[in-house]
């Protein structure tokens, strides 16, 4: 096993929580809007339980999900990725994404 680490000596990584602040994000909007989970769902065209994942950070947000829900609440896609910042790694290979809370 040459080259490979076992999990003990591995480097650890930068916490991703993208899915925990775009849940906050989507919920904080949505509330502003006035909607429930079931009227974003239906104007997003996405099943209700899809909103609910998203918010508690069970799901992870795509970019064609992400389009959805913003068109549908009528901000800007960057708005449901309020606080983020992009750290590449100084290997160069990997890329992590973290969220500050808004």
């Amino acid at each position: 096993m040459a080259g490979r680490k076992r999990k003990d000596q591995t480097d650890p990584k930068v916490a991703v929580e993208l899915e925990r602040s775009y849940g906050r994000n989507l919920k904080r909007i949505r509330k502003g809007r006035g909607y429930s989970q079931e009227a974003l769902a239906f104007r997003a065209e996405v099943h209700r339980t899809e909103i609910s994942l998203l918010e508690r950070g069970k799901r992870d947000p795509g970019v064609n999900m992400t389009l959805r829900l913003a068109g549908a609440l009528g901000v800007e896609p960057g708005e449901l990725l309020m606080g983020a910042a992009f750290i590449p790694s100084a290997n160069g290979r990997e890329a992590h994404f973290t969220y500050d809370p808004v």
